[in-house]
């Protein structure tokens, strides 16, 4: 939005460290109710990136056109206070909503409008040589039980009983990282599993182009609004095996399999039919082109746009961004 020329203000309840990036447009970290206030005041319309009740009582005092754009289930996996989910819902029925899948405004009590999540498709594209994934599995996201890896692990067992070895790369880290270590170590996993712990997007896209398919094993709960990783890995030819859970089976389309979720041998028979099987994946990867043109940053950018138009009409925002 700032480089089409629209004026953004960003208040977030992040502190500045010695990390923190610049920006081009203002950041106003951590405000006081006096800042926040004349913030809302000032502004024309305010953009909410999930409901966050501790910046939204301004709009009580000072009414503004309000977005709210959902990305994870408000249910009591994500928010235990009753109480907190009544008023978000009360906060949406007031609001124009914006969900980052169907499975998701499928999920809330008011109508939401469905815009999806962008990839980054100039860091992550594939690679002409197929011959140059020489590796078998990769795992990217958190070391949290939710993200299911012990179940990954224990269709790599399945799979080893069965004389299948092959080789899985963790990426990404997380409170349970020495946990599933001693687990590997257990099952005799550790010689086929690689943890390479949290990489850059750049790294990441690199890593990907290296391997064949792409593992999303989480959990039932909390759902899994959608899945830009695997939006990611179908933009490398990586082909993601994700449950069947959630927005990830949208996420995926046409370029992936999906298997019952919390089941290690329901995994670990879809692994193996894939794995076994070059025309299936070269078939997967020959559709990821139309699949993933839904996705490009103009496009969703766009889509944004047309719903900040509709708040305000006052403003033309989109004849000189066709």
């Amino acid at each position: 939005m700032h480089r089409h020329g629209i004026h953004v203000e960003v208040v977030t309840q992040t502190a500045a460290d010695s990390d923190s990036p610049s920006f081009p447009w203002p950041v106003h970290r951590r405000p006081s109710r006096g800042q926040l206030l004349h913030l809302v005041r000032s502004c024309d319309l305010v953009y909410q990136n999930n409901i966050s009740l501790h910046s939204l009582w301004p709009l009580l005092l000072a009414p503004k056109p309000l977005i709210l754009s959902s990305h994870t289930p408000i249910d009591s996996t994500i928010e235990r206070s009753g109480l907190k989910r009544w008023l978000k819902f009360a906060a949406m029925c007031r609001a124009t909503c914006i969900s980052c899948s169907h499975f998701l405004a499928q999920s809330f009590p008011v109508p939401s409008l469905v815009i999806h999540n962008p990839y980054r498709s100039h860091i992550f594209g594939p690679v002409e040589d197929q011959s140059a994934r020489t590796r078998s599995l990769i795992f990217v996201g958190r070391l949290v039980q939710a993200k299911g890896l012990d179940i990954l692990f224990a269709a790599l067992d399945a799979l080893r009983k069965q004389t299948i070895t092959p080789s899985l790369t963790i990426v990404g880290s997380g409170g349970e990282q020495e946990k599933l270590k001693a687990l590997a170590e257990r099952l005799k996993l550790t010689s086929h599993i690689t943890f390479l712990g949290s990489q850059p997007p750049a790294q990441l896209a690199e890593l990907l182009r290296q391997h064949q398919i792409l593992v999303v094993p989480s959990r039932r709960q909390p759902a899994e609004a959608f899945g830009i990783v695997a939006l990611e890995g179908i933009a490398c030819g990586t082909i993601p095996v994700v449950a069947a859970q959630g927005g990830l089976p949208e996420a995926i389309g046409p370029c992936g399999l999906t298997f019952e979720t919390e089941n290690p041998l329901a995994l670990a028979d879809t692994l193996q039919r894939i794995l076994a099987d070059p025309a299936l994946q070269s078939d997967l990867r020959s559709r990821a082109a139309a699949h993933l043109a839904q996705f490009e940053e103009p496009v969703i950018f766009r889509q944004h746009l047309e719903v900040i138009q509709r708040a305000l009409p006052r403003f033309d925002l989109l004849s000189a961004r066709q």
